[in-house]
């Protein structure tokens, strides 16, 4: 048996290390560790391994590349009912709208945009418009974009002052809207 020949080829701790790595808790729960696809797993991982320390962080690792790469026995993911706070009944619905899922960031964004202005009872920003709370409300397609856009402020000519029209003109710009 391939597994057999691979296992044997490892030093004493080594053997140690696989055997502990391989019966955790967090391996059980992640890849088939029994029967013929255990074996199979086992004998990818120790392939992907070969001429690596043996520790659970490379073992870890491995198991990540070779399951999108070429595939690895997991173990099937059970659906578990949630029953909710006691006394708590569902209406069904879920937590969220149709309208309010899968929606991208950008679709998010233009919300958020619409939102403001409706709030200030426009449907455009006009010069009565909070552009400050408009320009805060710009966000990027990452965390990092986000970050990045929210550093962005334009100043008046000549001063340190901030013109937060220009400043949510020139993030919604940076944001690609």
């Amino acid at each position: 048996m391939e597994y057999d020949k691979l296992y044997n080829q490892l030093t004493k701790d080594q053997q140690d290390q696989f055997g502990g790595w391989w019966h955790s808790f967090s391996t059980k729960n992640t890849i088939v560790t029994e029967d013929e696809q255990g074996f199979d797993n086992a004998v990818e991982i120790l392939k992907w391994t070969k001429g690596r320390s043996l520790d659970s962080r490379t073992l870890d690792l491995a198991v990540s590349n070779l399951t999108a790469t070429q595939g690895l026995h997991l173990v099937p993911m059970r659906q578990q009912e949630s029953q909710g706070r006691p006394g708590h009944t569902s209406d069904g619905k879920g937590l969220f709208s149709k309208d309010d899922t899968n929606l991208s960031a950008r679709d998010h964004q233009k919300l958020a945009a619409e939102a403001a202005a409706k709030a200030s009872g426009k449907s455009e920003p006009t010069p009565g418009t909070d552009f400050r709370a408009l320009a805060d409300a710009v966000k990027g397609s990452t965390h990092s974009k986000t970050e990045q856009i929210q550093k962005m402020f334009t100043t008046r000519p000549g001063t340190s002052d901030i013109d937060y029209e220009q400043t949510y003109y020139a993030r919604r710009r940076a944001a690609g809207l």
